[in-house]
């Protein structure tokens, strides 16, 4: 594949995906899911941080990592939180 082909395919990706992501969002019953599913994340990372914490010291590379990645986690939850605040 030229880059003229993969940019094009890529396009397509984004688009149906937003399409389809956009479907999904105006579908309540798939909201109130969704919503539940973040519910109980929030619940497992409020239970796991404080472990989390105490073990960052202790951890490698990938731990690290790990918690970098908890923490863009619980930043998009509360970008989320914010944007279905601001739809009510």
């Amino acid at each position: 594949m030229n880059n003229d082909e993969i940019n094009k395919l890529a396009t397509q990706f984004i688009e149906l995906w937003q399409e389809n992501f956009t479907k999904l969002m105006t579908d309540d019953s798939i909201a109130e899911k969704m919503q539940q599913v973040f519910n109980d994340m929030q619940g497992y990372y409020d239970q796991s941080s404080t472990a989390a914490d105490n073990a960052s010291s202790s951890l490698g590379n990938d731990g690290l990592h790990r918690l970098n990645l908890y923490g863009r986690i619980d930043e998009l939850e509360a970008r989320i939180a914010k944007l279905e605040a601001d739809k009510r």
